[in-house]
């Protein structure tokens, strides 16, 4: 049963299937018919089956060689290369500054990361790249995979068949964005559909009915038809039946409006509670205040620094101003209270949705009557079609179509030109040139024999034997059988099948070091590299004009399709690894964290997906190679110019055993680090020692000096006794002096001693 679409004139499913058909057959004209011929030939001469069944025919007929030398394969296999080399990239702008959207942002460039790896994404685009190359167009399609994730529902990148897609023919912009629809349709089995769409087994069992229109043929074999063979699980052949996918744009009118939203019961008493806590903390905080200045003031009073009315007058004052502060905070918490109360939402419907809100009296009483703004926008309508019975009708809240086409050679139209196209009337020449050198080359061996009619005796063993060495042939008369010298062959053939092998490159933009040509070991770096740029400009222009902007297109439907779908809780994980590291770095995101009030309301979200503002743009030429030699060279300059350390040199090149040789540069570093640390101390210890010897030097000429001052007052000492007995104190104490002063500079020499010899010892390690 189809789904009622809101918003939208309302006809019958029986009347809208006939619509979707018409549509579609408008779509499938004549133009597209010449256009899905080039797809096929294009296709075929890419698999090298360059040669219709008539024209194998009429070759055998004529005793030519049927084969091919297939030179468009290898060239676009390097185009290929160019424009897949890498995984596309996006980066997101968060519009909020501050903060919250850059970071979202960042949670969305690793969660198109996920839903990448998700979808095989690195396959389906070299897929579609492959179709864009040799069938002039390649289809993505992004959708919601809603069994994924345990139900929850996952965004995921597809790939749909370029011949099974019907655009609008007035569509004239290079990604059909402004086509007004979009059709997916093909003849398959009834229950293969059964098995992708289960929910509606019953219609597709009931249904009938194919695609008219449809009948592809393939280039090689003229007598072939599009094959169309299903089989069921059971072994027998399946039912054909016509199946549409239908697209189209409409415009749905909103209305946006501002609703009362009041707190409940319970949030409101909640709040009023923490108020009236607020409240009255403040007013003790208050008490507490004025009595701390009562005091103050009656001990000024009593010390004299001010008189009893100043004190009661400034009492009074600071009184005042602590009451008008608790007043604010009253006033303040009451106006958040009636904020709260009063509290309203802007909120965007739809205009069937409104309608069904304002039936509700309750819900009606909450919107502010006036405040309505009435405006349309673009949604995708989705349709499903199967035979003469009408699957689905949903508007999907998307701007944009989350099909994209991308075009080799735009044309204006939806029909667009594929490289393939530009050398195919070159590849059939360097075939014929071929057959034509080949077949001469087998009549030149065995050109045959001129003989007089009636000479031989017996013309049929003549015919058998006449190739083989040693024959003996028998004839009559003097007019033996002659051989027949062939014509020699145009040198033309020659230099167009050499000349027919450069102009494909040439058409399609191909240098021989793209080719992988060897290069010239002797010339700079510098002019290889520039070679190579200048090689690749034709393929580069279609990489920044085609490419590029449809990745950003990409990336734009991606983040619209996923703040869509991704409203809940999640968390995702992305498993990466680096080139050159045989570590995986395993991160963990998580969006749309419910934040709960006390009593286990959730309130708000932390990191909220879905109201985030940012804007999503491709990384130019992300996909493009990098030469690993351009890379390195430019790393080693940076070195030279000391703008990055060894160590980061090292990171950014390819060598083996990296991870062994940047450890034991650590280590060497770490070692020369604690050398050099030694290397000071050991220069401070000889310091120390040097203050010592001086310190040493300076108390000895002081005990020399003592000594001689008493020596001078000998005279003056009464006794002998006396005089010997200080002598002996002062030289005792100054021998103890002069001891320990040696000790002490005996024990730095010791440990300076030892320092060295481990210093020597990590120097030999």
């Amino acid at each position: 049963m189809a789904r009622k679409t809101i918003g939208l004139e309302k006809v019958s499913p029986d009347k809208r299937v006939s619509e979707i058909i018409s549509i579609f057959n408008a779509s499938n004209n004549p133009k597209r018919w010449d256009w899905e011929y080039n797809l096929l030939k294009g296709e075929a001469f890419f698999e090298d089956k360059q040669l219709t069944a008539s024209e194998i025919r009429d070759l055998k007929d004529a005793d030519m060689p049927t084969f091919t030398v297939n030179r468009i394969t290898p060239a676009i296999l390097v185009m290929e290369y160019f424009l897949t080399a890498n995984k596309p990239r996006w980066k997101t702008i968060g519009r909020d500054m501050s903060g919250f959207d850059s970071e979202v942002g960042v949670l969305h460039t690793a969660l198109s990361d996920y839903c990448w790896d998700l979808s095989d994404g690195t396959l389906i685009y070299s897929q579609i790249i492959h179709d864009a190359i040799v069938k002039s167009k390649g289809v993505l399609q992004i959708y919601v995979d809603k069994n994924s994730d345990r139900g929850n529902g996952d965004v995921k990148f597809g790939r749909i068949e370029p011949e099974e897609l019907f655009v609008d023919p007035e569509s004239t912009d290079v990604f059909s964005r402004d086509a007004k629809f979009m059709i997916v349709a093909k003849n398959i089995g009834k229950q293969k559909l059964m098995s992708e769409l289960p929910q509606y087994a019953d219609i597709i069992k009931n249904a009938s009915g194919n695609c008219l229109g449809i009948t592809r043929r393939a280039y090689w074999d003229d007598t072939a038809i599009e094959s169309l063979d299903f089989i069921k699980t059971t072994g027998e052949q399946d039912e054909i039946i016509g199946y549409y996918e239908c697209y189209s744009k409409v415009k749905i009118p909103y209305i946006t409006f501002l609703q009362k939203t009041p707190p409940t019961k319970i949030e409101l008493d909640e709040m009023q509670k923490n108020s009236m806590l607020a409240l009255k903390e403040f007013e003790k905080e208050i008490q507490v205040k004025i009595k701390e200045l009562q005091k103050q003031y009656s001990e000024m009073v009593a010390n004299g620094q001010i008189i009893p009315e100043r004190a009661e007058i400034e009492l009074e004052k600071a009184q005042n101003q602590l009451m008008a502060q608790f007043q604010e905070m009253q006033s303040k918490v009451n106006a958040e209270i009636t904020n709260e109360v009063s509290k309203t939402t802007e909120r965007t419907v739809t205009e069937g949705e409104y309608n069904l809100l304002i039936k509700d009296p309750v819900i009606a009483s909450t919107i502010i009557s006036g405040s309505e703004i009435k405006y349309y926008q673009d949604r995708i309508r989705s349709e499903g079609v199967v035979g003469n019975k009408y699957l689905w009708d949903v508007i999907m809240p998307y701007e944009n179509y989350t099909i994209i086409p991308l075009p080799f050679i735009h044309t204006g139209n939806p029909c667009p030109i594929s490289a393939v196209k530009f050398v195919t009337g070159k590849q059939e020449e360097i075939n014929k040139c071929h057959q034509i050198v080949v077949h001469h080359a087998n009549i030149s061996s065995n050109p045959g024999w001129w003989y007089k009619e009636g000479s031989l005796v017996n013309l049929v063993e003549a015919k058998e034997d006449i190739s083989l060495p040693g024959s003996l042939i028998g004839y009559v008369g003097d007019n033996p059988p002659v051989p027949r010298v062939p014509s020699q062959l145009n040198n033309a053939f020659y230099e167009l099948t050499q000349m027919g092998k450069g102009d494909i490159s040439y058409s399609l933009g191909i240098s021989d070091y793209m080719m992988g040509m060897e290069r010239v070991t002797n010339e700079p770096f510098r002019s290889t590299a520039l070679m190579d740029e200048f090689g690749t400009r034709r393929l580069r222009t279609y990489l920044q004009n085609t490419v590029n902007p449809w990745l950003r297109q990409v990336g734009k439907v991606f983040k619209d399709v996923a703040q869509k779908t991704y409203t809940a809780h999640k968390i995702y994980r992305i498993v990466s690894s680096e080139a050159g590291n045989e570590k995986s770095e395993y991160k963990e995101y998580e969006i749309n964290k419910p934040i709960f009030n006390n009593v286990g309301e959730i309130i708000g979200k932390y990191f909220d997906y879905q109201s985030a503002q940012f804007d999503v743009v491709e990384v130019a030429d992300s996909v493009w190679p990098v030469s690993r030699e351009a890379k390195e060279y430019k790393m080693f300059e940076y070195y030279q110019k000391g703008a990055i350390d060894k160590l980061a040199f090292l990171r950014s090149i390819e060598i083996e055993d990296k991870a062994g040789i940047m450890q034991r540069m650590n280590e060497i570093a770490q070692l020369q680090q604690a050398l050099a640390q030694k290397d000071e101390e050991i220069k401070q210890l000889r310091g120390d020692a040097d203050t010592l010897r001086r310190q040493v030097i300076q108390s000895k000429i002081q005990l020399d000096t003592i000594m001689g001052s008493l020596q001078m007052r000998k005279d003056v000492l009464e006794t002998e006794a006396e005089q010997h007995k200080v002598r002996e104190t002062i030289k005792a104490n100054a021998d103890i002096v002069s001891n320990q002063m040696l000790s002490e500079a005996d024990k730095f020499r010791k440990d300076i001693e030892i320092i060295k010899k481990s210093a020597k010892q990590n120097e030999n390690k």
